[in-house]
This record gives C-alpha cells, structure tokens and sequence, in this order.
C-alpha cells in the first residue's frame, strides 16, 4: 500500500506541477498546486489498490471454492 500511494504522489506531483507550469503560475503557486494534486493522486491510487486487491482476493476464493466443490 505504500508503494502505490508514494506512485501517486510522485505522479500527482509531476502533474500539478506540469500543469501549473503550462498556465505560466508563479513557483509558489506551482508547488502550492503540486502538493495538492500529490495529496490527491495519492489517497485516489490507495483506495483504488485497496478496491483491486479485495477483488482479486474474492476471485481467489471463488475459484478456491469452485475447485473444492468440485472434489
């Protein structure tokens, strides 16, 4: 879980910053924006790797399931 939240903080970073750059914003701006979006894309990918690990751990009980059903 740290891994994906420190992926989209580095990724929110790089585009808050792309984007602030891009609008021409004054540095204080630039990394006030940069933050922000880090702080987002951050909590975003851990609630989005939460919501993929527990599906895949229910398609891994289900077929567990399918496979003992069977015997």
């Amino acid at each position: 879980m740290k891994k994906s939240m420190m992926l989209g903080g580095l990724v929110g970073f790089l585009l808050g910053t792309s984007l602030a750059l891009f609008q021409g914003c004054p540095w204080s701006v630039v990394f006030w924006r940069a933050s922000a979006s880090a702080l987002v894309c951050g909590l975003m990918l851990r609630w989005w790797m939460r919501q993929w690990l527990s599906g895949f751990r229910a398609s891994q009980e289900a077929a567990r399931l399918r496979t003992t059903a069977k015997n």
